[in-house]
C-alpha cells in the first residue's frame, strides 16, 4: 500500500471518529449544556434510559414519578428535558392521583390535621348522620319526657308511692354513671359505629322490658338499659356534631330534636291516658322506633372509624390571642385554678407533648375543667328533667289542677325548650357569644321559674314554665361549644364522654331526690329543687374560663 492510499484511509477514519463522538458525548462545544436538540436531528440522539427508570405506561398515576422532582438526581439532566416533560400530554382524569392534602380529609384512616370543621358534605356519610342523629333524639325526647306525664298513672297501676316510683329515675342514674366509668375504655375497642349502635340496643332492651307492663320491679331494671343506652349515644353523638364547621347550628337541631320529641311526648301519653289504653302501651311506639333507630345508625356510621378520624384532633380556633409572654395566661385560667394551682398542669396538657395512650382516661381525670363542665351538665340536666317531670305532679297535687289539663303542661315546657334550641341557638352564637348567651338564659330561666312558683294562677304557671323552657332550651348546644374550646385538644374526646355520660345522669339523679323528698315534705319541693339546680348551674359557669374574651382583666368580663 503506497502513501497516497495510506493517507486516504487515515482521513477516512478520522472522519468516522468524529460522527461517533457526536452519538456517544452528551454535548458538543456548539452546543450549549442546558439544550437539547431536537429529535428529528438523526446526529444527535438521547442516551438510552436504563429499563429501571418508571418509563413503563401509567407510572403517571404516581405522584412522586422519576421525571416530576426537579431537585432530583436523574441519569441525565432534567434542566436539559423540559421541553420533553411539559410536552407530555396530560394524565386523564380518571387516573388523576388522590390528594394527599391535610385540608382535604377524605383519606380514610388518615391520622393527619385539618384546617376546617367538618361539612353536610365531608366525609361523604355525613348528611345521613346527621339527619339519623337528629331522629335518635326525637326518640329519646319522646322517651325522656314520658314519665312525668305518666307519673300519676304509674303511681295508681302499682299501688306505690313518690319514692318509689322514683327509681326508675334511680336506675337511670346508675346506667349513666355506668358508661361515664367505662365508655373512655370501650370506644377504642368497639369503635364509633358500634358504640352508637350498641346504645340504640341497650334502648330496645329498655322498651321491650317496660311495654309489656309488667312488675314494678323488671320496669326498673328497664330504666338501668335506658340510661346505659341514652348515655352512650348522647356521648357519641354529642362529640360528632361538635366536630362541624357550623357546630352550635347542628347541635341546636340535634337537642331541637329531642326537645321536640319531649314536647310531644306528653300530648301523646295524656291523649293515650284519656283514651283509656294503659299507659305501658305507649313504650310499644318507642320500641318500634329504637328498631329504627339501631338499624339506621348501623349503616349510616359505617366506616366512621376511618373517615371521622382525621377530625379527632381538630378543634376550633379560638378567639383568644396566644400571649407573647409564657408567664402570662391573658384569662386563660380562672381565679380557681390559680388559687387551687392547676395552671401549671393544665399547661403541660396543652403543651405539644401527647401523653401516652394508656394515661389518657387518667389526665382527663385530673383536668379541673373537665369535672368543673360534668357538674354543670349533672345541675342543667336535673333542672330540665326534674321540671319537666315533676310539674304535673306539682299542679295536680299542691295547685289542685286537673289531670286531664295538667298534663299539657309539660308539653308547653318541652315546645319552649324545643323552640329555644331551634331559633335562638345559632343567634345567641353569633350576635352574643356563647359565654354571654348562657348567662342570660341561666339567669332568665331563673327567674320564670321563680314567677312560675310564687304566683298561685295556673294559667300564669303554665306560661312561666314554658318561658322557663325557652331560656334552658339554648344553654346545653351553647355550652358545647365553649367545652371544645377550653379543654385541652389531647383529652378533649374522653373528657367530653366523661362530662356528658356523668353529668347526664343529673337528669335521673335529682328527679329522683325530688321523689324522695316530696313523699315526705310535699310536692312544692319541686319549684324550689329547680331554682336551686339552676343556681348551681350559674356558679359554676361563673367558675369556666371565657373564650370569647381576648384579655380577661376583671370578673365581670370573665362572665360577660
Amino acid at each position: 500500500m503506497n502513501g497516497n492510499e495510506l493517507t486516504e484511509l487515515k482521513s477516512k477514519e478520522d472522519s468516522q471518529g468524529s460522527k461517533q463522538g457526536t452519538v456517544h458525548r452528551r454535548t458538543s462545544t456548539s452546543m450549549p449544556h442546558n439544550s437539547i436538540a431536537p429529535l428529528t436531528d438523526s446526529a444527535n440522539i438521547l442516551p438510552v434510559v436504563p429499563e429501571s427508570l418508571p418509563t413503563t405506561p401509567g407510572y403517571e398515576l404516581n405522584t412522586n414519578s422519576y421525571f416530576d422532582g426537579a431537585g432530583t438526581n436523574s441519569y441525565f439532566d432534567l434542566a436539559s428535558t423540559k421541553g420533553l416533560v411539559s410536552a407530555r400530554p396530560p394524565i386523564p382524569p380518571a387516573q388523576q392521583p388522590l390528594s394527599t392534602s391535610f385540608e382535604s380529609g377524605r383519606l380514610g384512616g388518615a391520622s393527619h390535621k385539618v384546617e376546617g370543621g367538618m361539612t353536610l358534605d365531608n366525609p361523604p356519610r355525613n348528611k345521613w348522620r346527621v339527619i339519623s342523629v337528629v331522629l335518635w333524639a326525637v326518640s329519646a325526647g319522646l322517651s325522656d319526657a314520658a314519665p312525668g306525664a305518666l307519673l300519676p298513672t304509674i303511681e295508681k297501676y302499682y299501688n306505690i308511692s313518690y319514692a318509689v316510683v322514683s327509681l326508675i329515675w334511680l336506675a337511670n342514674a346508675i346506667g349513666f354513671i355506668i358508661i361515664a366509668l367505662i365508655c373512655p375504655k370501650m370506644e377504642p375497642l368497639l369503635g364509633k359505629r358500634k358504640m352508637t349502635s350498641g346504645g340504640c340496643l341497650a334502648l330496645v332492651v329498655m322498651y321491650a322490658l317496660v311495654s309489656p307492663g309488667y312488675k314494678f320491679p323488671l320496669v326498673v331494671v328497664g330504666f338501668f338499659f335506658g340510661g346505659l343506652g341514652l348515655a352512650t349515644c348522647l356521648s357519641q353523638q354529642n362529640i360528632f356534631l361538635s366536630k362541624f364547621e357550623r357546630s352550635s347550628q347542628y347541635l341546636g337541631y340535634f337537642h331541637g330534636g329531642y326537645g321536640l320529641g319531649a314536647c310531644v311526648g306528653p300530648l301523646i301519653a295524656t291523649g293515650m291516658i284519656d283514651s283509656g289504653v294503659k299507659w305501658h302501651l305507649y313504650y310499644l311506639i318507642l320500641l318500634g322506633m329504637s328498631m329504627f333507630n339501631f338499624w339506621n345508625m348501623w349503616f349510616a356510621f359505617k366506616g366512621a372509624d376511618d373517615d371521622l378520624k382525621p377530625w379527632d384532633n381538630w378543634e376550633p380556633k379560638a378567639h383568644t390571642p396566644t400571649s407573647e409572654n409564657p408567664g402570662e395566661d391573658d384569662g386563660k385560667y380562672t381565679m380557681l385554678e390559680e388559687t387551687l394551682g392547676f395552671t401549671e398542669t393544665l399547661r403541660q396538657q396543652e403543651g405539644p407533648q401527647e401523653p401516652k395512650e394508656e394515661s389518657m382516661l387518667k389526665v382527663s381525670l385530673k383536668n379541673p375543667r373537665t369535672w368543673l363542665l360534668a357538674f354543670f351538665v349533672l345541675f342543667y340536666q336535673g333542672a330540665e328533667v326534674s321540671m319537666g317531670g315533676w310539674v304535673v305532679t306539682f299542679l295536680e297535687v299542691y295547685r289542685g289542677g286537673e289531670a286531664s289539663s295538667t298534663g299539657y303542661v309539660s308539653s308547653g315546657f318541652w315546645g319552649g325548650l324545643t323552640i329555644g334550641r331551634l331559633f335562638l341557638t345559632t343567634n345567641i352564637h353569633k350576635f352574643l357569644g356563647a359565654k354571654r348567651g348562657v348567662t342570660i338564659m341561666i339567669i332568665g330561666a331563673i327567674i320564670t321559674t321563680v314567677l312560675g312558683w310564687v304566683i298561685p294562677i295556673l294559667i300564669v304557671e303554665a306560661v312561666a314554665v314554658s318561658f322557663a323552657g325557652i331560656f334552658i332550651g339554648p344553654i346545653y348546644p351553647l355550652m358545647i361549644t365553649i367545652a371544645v374550646r377550653i379543654l385541652p385538644r389531647k383529652i378533649q374526646v374522653i373528657s367530653l364522654t366523661i362530662m356528658t355520660a356523668f353529668g347526664s345522669s343529673g337528669g335521673a339523679l335529682f328527679p329522683f331526690l325530688v321523689g324522695l323528698v316530696s313523699q315526705y315534705a310535699g310536692a312544692f319541693v319541686c319549684m324550689p329543687f329547680v331554682i336551686g339546680l339552676l343556681t348551681c348551674t350559674c356558679i359554676i359557669w361563673f367558675l369556666l374560663p371565657n373564650p370569647d374574651r381576648p384579655r380577661v382583666t376583671n370578673f365581670v368580663q370573665r362572665v360577660w
